[in-house]
């Protein structure tokens, strides 16, 4: 924040436009990671250090050796990146949970399994498994779709990557803690070097495993600025009317089966043998199109929806060092970026304006904005619970 303040402010100002575009608390920690793998390793590890610390061990001071077991529950169809950060923290497989056809967590069997846990426990939830998509987190934005994710926002802590809807580039996960202080506790680095702007005062870095990092939150605050609160939920349904579409046309096809319920974003279909399902999909594939990936114990082709703004971009003028104001007139990032040059003509407040504003960014280091980017599943958006 010191040595980049307009970043850091523009990475604040991302925070509270997601907090309150999803209706989670306006106090929780927001950190920008390197994917939907190191937001699940922010929440898990926030996690671990308060289970631990509520059952009266310090973590951060002495390790795992000597502390109490911690339990991680999750669905029988839980993301791989979950299980592989419960590695990278020391915690071992999760306990598996009974999940539905559609891989939702049942929550008779976790209720059962809650009762034979003693100690310290995790409870990893996700809103389908990777092949159906269920409801994504971004859903949350869209009154239409919210009422699906009832009491999201009673949960500790919340992952997602802001490539899936919003359509930032990728490498810009979302980690988000209701409790900041447990994030802080995991991630803040105490050192004579780190000049801090004042007492109380979070850094970015304070919110993720890395010291030294690209600000990630500037594609999702222009991305978010560029669509406003309208553009956004208008995004979101656009998105959820679309795959339905697709899906009705589909099933109408002989031989072709829809095999999840098309909620959201994401169907997945089978086309007859596994053969010819594959065969569909290279085609598909070999037009230089689409690309999706096949699953392999059964061939099925998994569609995510996606929509990419072809608007030509609307270039801003220059701001001189002299007129530099985070909070009214716009920013001028470092030289590292690129000389990138963002200017927003009126007060940018916490709470997302309804009308986008165009914002043009150049390809470079952060990536292209708005842009075209690599087809990526919907779905498999983690929330935490811990007690």
């Amino acid at each position: 924040r010191y040595a980049t303040p307009a970043a850091a402010a523009i990475e604040e100002r991302a925070r509270a436009w997601i907090l309150d575009l999803l209706g989670l608390p306006a106090t929780s920690s927001v950190g920008f990671t390197t994917g939907g793998t190191m937001a699940n390793f922010v929440g898990l590890a926030s996690g671990r250090g308060a289970v631990l610390e509520a059952a009266g061990w310090n973590v951060n001071r002495d390790g795992l050796t000597g502390a109490p077991g911690v339990t991680v529950l999750a669905g029988a169809e839980v993301h791989s990146s979950v299980g592989l950060v419960l590695r990278y923290l020391g915690l071992g497989e999760p306990t598996l949970v009974a999940s539905d056809d559609q891989g939702r967590i049942r929550l008779d069997a976790l209720a059962d399994a809650l009762e034979t846990v003693s100690g310290p426990v995790i409870v990893a939830l996700q809103a389908g498994n990777l092949h159906s998509g269920a409801f994504g987190l971004w859903a949350t934005a869209s009154p239409r779709w919210a009422g699906a994710l009832d009491g999201l926002a009673t949960a500790d802590s919340w992952a997602t990557d802001a490539h899936k809807t919003p359509n930032v580039p990728y490498d810009c996960g979302v980690a988000i803690v209701a409790r900041a202080g447990a994030a802080q506790s995991a991630f803040t680095a105490h050192t004579s070097y780190f000049i801090r702007d004042a007492a109380g005062v979070v850094d970015p870095m304070d919110r993720v495993p890395e010291l030294s990092r690209r600000s990630r939150g500037i594609p999702v605050w222009a991305a978010l600025r560029s669509l406003g609160r309208s553009g956004t939920v208008a995004l979101i349904e656009g998105l959820a009317a679309n795959a339905r579409s697709l899906a009705e046309g589909l099933s109408s096809i002989a031989g072709v089966e829809v095999l999840n319920d098309v909620v959201f974003t994401q169907i997945s279909v089978a086309f007859g043998s596994n053969e010819r399902t594959r065969a569909v999909t290279q085609a598909l594939i070999d037009d230089g199109v689409v690309y999706s990936p096949v699953q392999r114990q059964r061939a099925l082709l998994v569609l995510q929806v996606r929509e990419h703004r072809r608007d030509p971009p609307v270039h801003v003028p220059l701001v001189g060092e002299a007129e530099l104001d985070e909070h009214r007139r716009g920013v001028l990032l470092d030289r590292r970026l690129g000389q990138v040059q963002l200017l927003a003509h009126r007060r940018v407040g916490a709470t997302l304006r309804d009308e986008g504003q165009h914002i043009a960014l150049p390809v470079g280091e952060i990536g292209q904005s708005r842009r075209r980017s690599p087809g990526m599943h919907e779905g498999c958006h983690d929330v935490g619970v811990y007690a």
